[in-house]
């Protein structure tokens, strides 16, 4: 029996939602409704305190959003954001080179709406629940 207050998992899907990820969503929500000063605001306020002597700038709406794109792959990198980001982004095609030790470099593609940006609902799920529907993108994996 576990004793009361004691934890025993290491693993967590609980997330949370940090201040700098509040000013950057504000950010983006001003820019997508066209308010480039307020956007700008909300971004140059997050920079200003990360970056010492921060001069602010005052970014048109499309520049904002490519602005707050690049600061959330930095402030949030290894947080669990990035491909819930590109889901949210339309699932561009995304290219990642791998160079190797002896120098030999991949490159990795994942096509624009590739079935790779896409979690399939696993059959046991949908054996237990028949009014679900498998995702439409879901790759077809044996076994899952």
């Amino acid at each position: 029996k576990y004793k009361m207050g004691e934890h025993r998992s290491s693993v967590s899907d609980l997330f949370t939602l940090r201040t700098a990820e509040g000013y950057l969503n504000a950010a983006e929500a001003c820019a997508m409704q066209g308010d480039a000063q307020g956007a700008s605001d909300w971004l140059n306020q997050l920079r200003s305190k990360r970056i010492e002597g921060y001069v602010n700038i005052l970014y048109s709406a499309d520049e904002v959003i490519d602005q707050v794109r690049t600061e959330r792959r930095k402030e949030l990198c290894m947080e669990g954001h990035r491909w819930f980001d590109l889901r949210r982004y339309g699932m561009p095609q995304i290219q990642h080179k791998w160079i190797a030790d002896e120098g030999r470099t991949t490159t990795y593609t994942l096509s624009e709406k590739d079935p790779g940006y896409t979690v399939p609902i696993p059959q046991a799920v949908l054996d237990r629940n028949k009014k679900l529907v498998q995702n439409e993108l879901a790759p077809d994996r044996q076994g899952y």
